[in-house]
């Protein structure tokens, strides 16, 4: 029988080598003769935690902790026990104690600040991974680390150094050059975004996540030519689901009597977008359904161009061939020049508009319909959505009347800043009964100008032909292109850009500037 060193070197020596059941077996004799052995009751814990057996593994590690107390690396392994649990106050707890015992360690503090970030503590997370860095500067996780809670805490300018301090360190770090490349989009450094995305498809040539992020670099910088065809990667995406058809994708050929399926497979934005291209389709096709939230079917039943709008699944339907709205530029051959621009597509319901002429006849004033807030849930939505605070400068505009658009979130902010800035607030009254948009759009229809954030509203108010205002991010989506005031894609919109990341004063001042001659041309007129 081996001594007690030989056989945790016996154990250590199997782990190396893969053979997890040999350091099984180890640790277990071990115990037999030792039922107290801390590092063979870690050992084996930390087995049980990479087989997913939790409770184990805890009972485990607790009691080599009880046998050994001060010994960092067991109260480090009990953290990583906690987190997976989701028990993160404790995760946390145990780091500290982890870092109490053994100060001076780099790596300690960086598995705290993993815990704290994870736990919600953001700026504690971000001083613990500085702490870690300053007693080892050559950890490019600690660097990683906090280049992302960086970013998270919306220090843009610190995120991105911190992630170029990881790739000096770990040039083929795939997710450090992805994610440094997202944050130089964002912050307008395009032909350096674009590099860092080729450096990641260098460190993984079939990575889904950054071909897609490059070609909607590519789209947002007009490339249509490489951006469409590189954006099919997105159905490579882990959280992007494809319906099963059986039928084949339509690629542009001509289908003289056939059934086309054009099918909705992002956000409403997209499908009031892209169902543009249906009588392009239809010029192909002898028959064209239009698959769609059931909620839309109101607002999308006059669409030219389809046949009958029906559920995602096409209800039952046959039909002989099936594409995705955002697959139609590529079917299409779409380029900068061929956007189909036909405005409108979109049509309010007459009866519906001439109820909402009657009820805001009531003032003579610049009508302006306003919204603010896009979906919350989506990604990118704290840079392109708005406080309606901001359209303050607009209130004070002779002869202008400012009307809510905004429905769900966003209008909690109503209450409170209405009566100052003279905001008749519509929502309520909106879309209840006859079906998303459908009065939404019907107003638009009455008032004289809109005045949006990029959300579906700028959509919708493009798609009817009303004159928009859309005040966009730094560096926006990436159907807004860059570098000009209008649309391709919707002839009555202008872009009101920010100059400067983050800020929305200037944007509204500019707003507010161009509203007043605007609306004091029109009291004359």
């Amino acid at each position: 029988m081996p001594t007690l060193p030989e056989a945790l070197s016996l154990a250590q020596q199997a782990l190396e080598s893969g053979d997890r059941s040999a350091a099984e077996d180890t640790y277990r004799q071990i115990l037999q003769i030792v039922p107290d052995e801390p590092r063979a009751l870690d050992g084996l814990g930390m087995l049980f935690f990479e087989a997913g057996q939790l409770d184990a593994a805890e009972s485990h590690v607790r009691r080599a902790i009880a046998a050994w107390p001060r010994n960092p690396a067991f109260h480090n392994n009990l953290n990583l026990i906690y987190r997976q649990l989701g028990r993160h106050q404790e995760a946390v707890e145990c780091c500290r104690k982890a870092v109490e015992l053994d100060p001076g360690s780099g790596a300690l503090r960086n598995a705290l600040g993993v815990a704290l970030q994870e736990a919600g503590l953001i700026e504690e997370a971000a001083a613990s991974f500085r702490d870690s860095i300053a007693r080892n500067a050559g950890q490019a996780e600690a660097h990683y680390n906090l280049a992302r809670t960086l970013a998270a805490l919306d220090k843009l300018e610190e995120a991105t150094s911190a992630y170029r301090s990881t790739i000096q360190l770990a040039p083929a770090d795939f997710e450090a050059q992805n994610n440094l490349g997202t944050l130089l989009e964002l912050q307008g450094n395009f032909p350096e975004a674009m590099a860092c995305y080729e450096a990641a498809l260098a460190c993984q040539p079939s990575s889904p996540q950054a071909h897609r992020n490059r070609a909607l670099l590519r789209l947002l910088l007009g490339d249509f030519a490489q951006g469409w065809p590189e954006y099919e990667w997105r159905w490579r995406m882990p959280d992007v689901a494809s319906p099963n058809y059986s039928e084949s994708r339509w690629e542009g050929q001509p289908l003289a009597g056939r059934t086309v399926l054009l099918w909705a497979e992002q956000g409403i934005g997209d499908v009031m977008q892209f169902v543009r291209y249906a009588p392009l389709v239809k010029q192909a096709a002898g028959r064209v359904l239009l698959g769609a939230p059931a909620s839309l079917h109101a607002l999308l039943k006059s669409t030219p161009g389809v046949d009958r709008v029906v559920e995602g699944d096409a209800g039952g339907e046959p039909f002989d061939y099936q594409v995705p709205l955002l697959g139609l530029p590529v079917a299409c051959g779409t380029t900068l020049d061929s956007i189909p621009a036909a405005i409108p597509y979109l049509f309010a319901d007459p009866e519906v508009v001439a109820r909402w002429r009657r009820e805001l006849s009531g003032t003579s004033a610049f009508k302006v319909g306003i919204a603010w807030q896009g979906n919350p849930n989506f990604k990118g939505d704290k840079y392109r959505s708005m406080p309606l605070e901001c359209f303050a400068p607009l209130a004070n505009c002779d002869n202008v009347r400012l009307f809510s658009l905004q429905k769900g979130p966003g209008s909690e902010q109503l209450p409170a800043l209405a009566e100052r800035l003279r905001i008749v607030d519509l929502g309520p009254s909106l879309d209840e009964a006859a079906g998303a948009f459908v009065d939404t759009a019907a107003v638009m229809m009455n008032l004289d100008l809109v005045i949006t954030s990029d959300t579906s509203i700028a959509h919708l108010a493009g798609a009817l032909g009303v004159r928009v205002w859309v005040a966009l991010q730094y560096a926006p989506d990436w159907r807004w292109l860059v570098d000009r005031e209008d649309s391709p894609w919707y002839p009555t919109m202008r872009l009101f850009r920010q100059s400067r990341f983050a800020q929305w004063d200037d944007v509204f001042a500019r707003i507010a500037d161009e509203l007043q001659s605007l609306s004091s041309r029109a009291a004359v007129n």
